[in-house]
């Protein structure tokens, strides 16, 4: 599924495969966004991803998105006796630089920069930031090791 297809860019040679579901979110509630989904060259995104964009993600070139994994630059605000569905969301861009690996299952949350020749190993949960040539891994996703 591609939804709003007049806000995503996508590169030459892209491959996106069986079940992903890409969107850019334009309203929410009484919210308006102006989103932007660009996908550079050379990107595999294997089955079943799951990209929701309501501010900004880019995906640089030669990057390799493994199955089963989420990427949102949005998350539900907490209002305290409101429907978690009746919130508004809160978005803040994403960033993941050429080169670089994402591992089955990771889910990168909004706000994160992953630099560029990265490997994020399978499962991690990224809510931070993760500088070029690095190997990070864990819940929440950690530096493992910088690479040489």
């Amino acid at each position: 599924m591609i939804h709003g297809k007049k806000n995503i860019k996508i590169g030459n040679n892209v491959t996106i495969r069986q079940g992903a579901r890409i969107e850019v979110i334009n309203s929410w509630n009484n919210q308006v966004f102006v989103p932007k989904l660009e996908i550079g060259d050379n990107v595999t995104i294997e089955e079943n991803v799951h990209i929701a964009c309501a501010q900004n993600i880019k995906i640089e070139n030669d990057v390799t998105i493994s199955f089963d994994v989420m990427i949102m630059d949005n998350e539900h605000r907490f209002v305290e006796n409101k429907k978690i569905f009746d919130n508004p969301i809160e978005t803040s861009p994403i960033e993941i630089g050429a080169y670089s690996f994402i591992g089955a299952g990771v889910k990168i949350l909004k706000g994160v920069k992953i630099g560029r020749n990265c490997i994020i190993g399978a499962g991690a949960v990224v809510n931070d930031n993760i500088p070029d040539e690095s190997i990070a891994v864990g819940i929440p996703a950690i530096i493992k090791k910088k690479r040489l």
